[in-house]
Order: C-alpha cells, then structure tokens, then sequence
C-alpha cells in the first residue's frame, strides 16, 4: 500500500456492507499522485524536481471544490467492452447426489477514466506537476496486487494497467462543461483497466436431467 494517503470525499455509507472496489482503486490512484507530489527526499532524488515549499496533496474531489491541491477526479464508469460477463460449467461430484453443475457468472470488468487537475499556484508550476505525474506513470503502468488493498485483490483483481487517453478538443470542452463556475486548467487523462467487481450471483446447483429438460424446454 502507498504510504501517502489522499484525503477522501465524504461518504454517506452508514454501516451497510458495500464493495468498495471502485472507491479503492480510487485511493490508491490518488495515493500514488500524492506520493508523486511529495517532498520526500527519496523521490525528490529520483526526480530532480523540489515540491517541498507547495504542500501539495492530491484529492478524489472535483475540480470545481479544489482550491489547492490536484483533483484525481473518477468522470467515467464503464463496463470493459472486451471482459463482458460470460457464464460457465463447473462439474463436481458430490457423494450420493451424482455429478451436480454449478453455474455461475465471472465477476463484471469495468475501466475507470480519470481526469488529473493541478490547481497550484502558478501556472509553471502546475505544468511542472503534470509533467512529473506523467513521467513516473509512464513508468509505472500498472498496479499490482501488492499496491492494492486486501478487499480489491479479493474482488479479483491481480494487476490494473493506467493506460494515458488522449481527449480531442471537442471532448474536453464537454468534460469541462459540467464545472461553469470553475476556470478552465490544462489536465492529463488516464483509464485504469480492468477492475474486477465480484458479482452478487448465488451459485445454481442442477442435476444434468435438470439440464437437459430445460435445455429442452427452452428449444
């Protein structure tokens, strides 16, 4: 896990068991850009680059509620068009009950698209941020389950590619457009893909005469 945390929007959960895939994939994106951003002198020697006088933090807010700091705001959920759902056959055998099949649906994959805003002090410096993110995501292109909490490696998830998107002019304007109180900033892109979500599924046991009358039934 990364040792630098990024501050949280607020949550409304209140004690119901949820998936918290989404939200911690989420975290540990921001984590990284915070740790990216920070003056430890470990990385600051990797980099050549001293943030130490800016306290720069990132944050999961949006744009339009950052008043410093950089926005690693979620804009885009989508299911994966590549790792859609699909079912399979597990036989087993169970003593005296013959061979039984358990059907079941493969976890949901999603791609997560965030949009990476430096709101600092000056303009220089922003474009400085940009650049050193982009530089260290560059490479390091993926997540593996040791940067990524217990609860999102056991939804499914071994490694997470943070692939670098490119939006046309036409398509940032549009993003931008849902923040009209808030001046326009120069901001990477990236999708993180897949991330696996368990389903909610209960496992259906059948007997093959089972299957076969409703195979049947069906044609």
């Amino acid at each position: 896990m990364w040792p630098v945390k990024c501050a949280l929007m607020p949550s409304s959960r209140k004690g119901a068991r949820v998936y918290n895939v989404i939200e911690g994939v989420s975290r540990t994106l921001c984590d990284m850009v915070s740790l990216i951003l920070s003056s430890d002198p470990q990385v600051e020697k990797f980099i050549g680059l001293d943030f130490s006088d800016q306290a720069i933090s990132a944050s999961l807010s949006s744009p339009d509620s950052m008043d410093n700091g950089v926005s690693v705001y979620l804009y885009s959920v989508r299911p994966n068009p590549y790792l859609g759902n699909t079912e399979e056959n597990i036989i087993r055998n169970i003593p005296g009950q013959g061979d039984l099949y358990e059907q079941r649906k493969y976890d949901m994959s999603l791609d997560l698209y965030y949009m990476i805003t430096p709101h600092l002090s000056n303009h220089s410096l922003e474009l400085k941020a940009i650049e050193r993110v982009m530089q260290i995501l560059n490479g390091l292109p993926v997540l593996t389950e040791e940067s990524l909490d217990d609860e999102i490696v056991e939804a499914g998830n071994r490694e997470i590619r943070i692939e670098p998107i490119s939006l046309n002019l036409d398509e940032t304007n549009k993003l931008w457009s849902i923040f009209p109180n808030t001046s326009y900033k120069v901001s990477i892109f990236y999708v993180l893909t897949p991330v696996s979500i368990k389903s909610f599924r209960v496992p259906e046991f059948a007997s093959p005469a089972k299957e076969i009358l409703t195979a049947m039934r069906r044609s």
